[in-house]
């Protein structure tokens, strides 16, 4: 097959080549653990870990004690955050 590039150039091209001619196989799907990020989980218990951890460390101190509240809050703001790093199977 010729074909014309440019102005009097002339270049040949093979139309089919080995590797084209192959069937081409499909991948089989396996069962794997989807990986999607909820972003909003993570930022969400990102900020409650700061926001409470900041509060607790600040109290611990300054007065030498700690509020258990808010030493629980900022634990579960860390289990949030990572909860959404972990990702769920399933979602779309």
């Amino acid at each position: 097959m010729t074909t014309k590039v440019g102005g009097n150039s002339v270049v040949q091209s093979h139309s089919k080549q080995k590797a084209d001619s192959a069937p081409k196989k499909k991948r089989k799907k396996s069962k794997r653990i989807h990986w999607g990020f909820d972003w909003g989980k993570v930022v969400g218990g990102l900020g409650t870990f700061l926001i409470f951890g900041g509060v607790t460390a600040a109290m611990a101190m300054t007065s030498g004690r700690i509020s258990l509240y808010l030493a629980g809050v900022a634990i579960v703001g860390l289990f949030t955050m990572l909860n959404g790093l972990m990702g769920e199977e399933g979602i779309w």
